[in-house]
């Protein structure tokens, strides 16, 4: 199961705004269940008994279980194999949960239906993130871009452009609880704010629709300004995103819920790209990851 950025349009997209969803191939989690003495969890970010598991696992502890009762499983080994970087905005706790619903139908040879998994997801997703509006597990399931629209519509968008967009997580767990009561209590006194990010957005899809790369890169830019004001980017963030521009990026922002988590930059010049990633190396920015917008 693969992870998902959003290219636009978080925090917006609660309010019921448009946002862009990609799905991002190469980071990616495989889960697989073996015969066992004991209910045992085998990952990186824990290892122990599923009965010991710690609360910040509840959403994963609280599906295994009810998998478990559901399918009256005998005591199994869960191996998790995660390469997802976690609290990031890149959908991990969606497609974690997807792979444990996909390993246990499969470990029973029984028929997943897609709405089947959906409805296991939301079960998880709303543990983990108390309301989700559902764009992370659209873009873990989904092998092609997406306008999403929270309880409105969720239809496919085409890139098919001459760039790539480098995603690099910046070591700094994001908070998305935290981010969007930040962001409400903005919202709340300066609502002109929603509009300013409405606009934004749609001239990024006009942009792809269009093919007109250094527009959607001036548009990125612009929703990054609006993700400042609204006070969830972090110096950190910040510092990566004048990075990116100084290496000749076309635009460049972070990505989810921000006070954390990822900055994605896009590039017309393969090369660019090639010099940006060793520079993020070098400062000890090792999770990176590459989506070629003509696949998509």
């Amino acid at each position: 199961m693969h992870a998902k950025i959003i290219l636009i349009g978080e925090h917006a997209v609660v309010y019921q705004k448009k946002a862009i969803v990609c799905p991002v191939f190469d980071a990616n989690v495989q889960v697989q269940l073996a015969p066992h003495d004991q209910y045992f969890i085998e990952s990186d970010f824990y290892k122990g008994l599923l009965i010991d598991a710690p609360t910040s696992f509840e959403s994963i502890k609280n599906l295994i279980e009810a998998l478990i009762t559901t399918f009256n499983v005998n005591p199994v080994k869960i191996n998790i194999h995660n390469h997802i970087p976690v609290a990031a905005g890149m959908g991990a706790s969606a497609a974690i949960a997807a792979a444990i619903v996909q390993a246990f139908f499969q470990y029973h040879q029984e028929t997943l239906s897609e709405q089947t998994l959906v409805e296991w997801i939301q079960r998880s997703e709303t543990i983990a993130h108390g309301n989700p509006s559902g764009i992370d597990m659209y873009g873990v399931l989904s092998n092609h871009a997406l306008i999403f629209q929270r309880n409105i519509e969720v239809s496919s968008l085409t890139f098919q452009m001459d760039g790539y967009l480098l995603i690099t997580f910046s070591n700094e767990h994001g908070s998305t609880k935290e981010a969007v009561t930040r962001v409400s209590q903005y919202v709340a006194h300066n609502k002109h704010v929603l509009e300013d990010m409405e606009i934004s957005i749609l001239k990024a899809i006009k942009a792809i629709q269009h093919k007109h790369i250094d527009i959607l890169g001036h548009e990125l830019n612009t929703y990054q300004d609006y993700l400042k004001q609204i006070g969830v980017s972090t110096p950190r963030i910040d510092a990566m995103v004048r990075d990116a521009l100084s290496f000749g990026a076309a635009g460049a922002k972070l990505s989810g819920g921000g006070l954390g988590g990822c900055m994605i930059a896009l590039f017309k010049n393969n090369s660019h790209m090639v010099q940006l990633q060793e520079h993020y190396k070098k400062q000890g920015y090792h999770q990176q990851f590459i989506i070629d917008l003509k696949r998509i």
